[in-house]
Parts: structure tokens; sequence; C-alpha cells
């Protein structure tokens, strides 16, 4: 079973399959195996352990250490834990959910053609960790909570919140699709997203920096007293040409910003503050435009 276990991952890893459908290919040949889950508990550590085909007991508690696992086909849910640490872990195929770390750390690790749902963080990090062919779900961030030096790659993002100067740095997103994102008074910075999207999202009061942006689409999203710095819009990627539909930018402020080979569809920009904005190749449909002498009479056609 081992084999056909890695040939599910391979097949999500590369986005032939879904993790919803890796999921029930699992399911299905264990059934057909006639192999029972097994139970694996943990008390105050958990390392060093390949836990196939389980459902593991999730401790709670403080100052607990889930390091250097492999854990492949299996559940972990409940995960309830301050001041610990989750390193080093390599997650198959498998499916997280209700975690809440507070004053935690979820690092190094990998995650590979699985499932993170109703995920929170309080004054807690995730970084130097990987998600391929991944599907995360309600993950809320707050406190000073962060993503860092992370990378996402043909995964589903949906239901992320950030609050409460959570900040977002130093990440890659590819071929990524990010919809019902929600910042508020939070940070975008050092970040590249490649061939993403970003549907129904809203930032407020948001900080913008150090971005590059290529074949990106914004999609029904709202931007409302944030700050743009330091950015560069490439639309086109090797696949598309950017796209920016039906969102709103309302009291914002761009500062060095670079916006090329874009089209603006049913965009609506409100007081909008500019200082060095350089824009080349872009394509405007039913566009509302008040503020800075109505974007500069449309930069001047």
């Amino acid at each position: 079973m081992k084999d056909e276990i890695q040939k599910i991952i391979e097949m999500t890893q590369s986005g032939a399959v879904s993790p919803d459908q890796a999921a029930e290919l699992i399911a299905a040949l264990k059934e057909n195996a006639g192999e029972p889950e097994e139970q694996v508990s943990a008390t105050s550590s958990y390392s060093g352990n390949s836990v196939n085909l389980s459902t593991l007991e999730s401790p709670q508690g403080s100052g607990f250490h889930f390091a250097d696992n492999s854990v492949n086909a299996s559940a972990l849910a409940g995960l309830h834990l301050e001041e610990s640490e989750f390193s080093d872990n390599s997650i198959n195929a498998s499916k997280l959910e209700h975690f809440h770390l507070v004053g935690s750390e979820f690092t190094d690790c990998a995650v590979n053609g699985s499932q993170l749902t109703q995920v929170t963080l309080g004054k807690s990090a995730i970084n130097d960790s990987q998600f391929h062919g991944s599907k995360v779900t309600k993950l809320n961030l707050a406190g000073g909570s962060s993503i860092s030096d992370a990378k996402f790659q043909g995964c589903s993002l949906k239901d992320l919140n950030l609050r409460s100067k959570a900040h977002i740095s130093d990440v890659r997103f590819e071929g990524t699709n990010v919809k019902n994102l929600s910042l508020e008074e939070s940070g975008f910075s050092d970040m590249r997203l490649q061939g993403c999207s970003i549907e129904a999202s809203s930032f407020v009061k948001t900080q913008l920096s150090d971005l590059v942006l290529s074949g990106l689409e914004i999609l029904e999203s709202q931007f409302v007293e944030s700050q743009f710095e330091d950015m560069q819009i490439n639309g086109k990627d090797f696949l598309r040409r950017g796209r920016i539909e039906k969102s709103e930018f309302i009291r914002c402020h761009w500062s060095d910003v670079q916006i090329s080979q874009c089209s603006f569809v049913n965009v609506k920009l409100i007081d909008v503050e500019i200082s060095d904005l350089k824009l080349k190749d872009l394509d405007w449909k039913d566009l509302t435009i008040e503020g800075t002498q109505a974007f500069m009479a449309k930069l001047k056609n």
C-alpha cells in the first residue's frame, strides 16, 4: 500500500488530483485493504516518528515539541499548544485541523498534497516552510503573528484573516489561488506572486511594500486606507495578462509603484494619493476616478 499512497501524493503535488480527491482515494485504498486505523497518542513530546494511515490524538498544553516526524495519509486534529514547537515535519496527503497555537512556532515543515483547516495563531509564527498542492482554509493570525520565509506552490488558500499587526513577509506564491483574504492593520512585504489570483478579499489599513507581482489577477476586492510602496506589477507572465476587475481602492496611497501590461475593468479609485507612479501598456474599461486631480487626468489619456 505504501507505493500506492506515494503515487497519490505525487499526483496531488503535480495537480493531477485535488487534496479532497486524494483523501477519497486513500480512504478507498484503506477500505479495500481492510486495514484498521491506528490510534497514536502523544504526551509531552512526539519526535522522530513515521505516522502512516493513522489518527494522531493531539496534545494540549504548553512546552510541547512535535518535531522531525513524517505524517502520511493520516489525521491530526485538536492541537492546542502554548509556547510550543511544531518543526521539521513532513506532512503528506494528510489532514490537519483545529490547530490553536499561542506563542508557538510552526517551522521548517514540508506540507504536500494535504489539507489544513481552522488554524488559529496568536503571537505565533509559520516560517521556513513549504506548501505544495495543498488546501489551506480558515487560517487566522492575530496579536503580531506572522508567516515568513515560506513558499506556496499550486495551493488553494481560502478564508485567511490577519488582524492586529499580523504580518506576511518573504513569502513566494506560485500558481496559488487566494479567496476571502482579509487584512486589517496588518502588513504584506518582500513577497513574490506569480500566476496567482486574489479574489473577494479585503485590505484595510494595510501596508503593502516590496512586492513583485507577475500575471496577477485581483477580482472583486477592496483596498481601504492602505499603503502601496516599492511595488512592481508586471501583468504578463508566461500564461496570461494581469487583470484587476471589479475592485476598489479607497483613500489609498501609492508611492514608487510600477504597473505594466494590465487590464483595469470596472475599477474604482477614490481619493487616491499618488507619488512616483509609473504606468505602461494598460487597458482601461469602466473606470471610476476621484482625487489626485482625477488620477492626473487619467494619466493624460
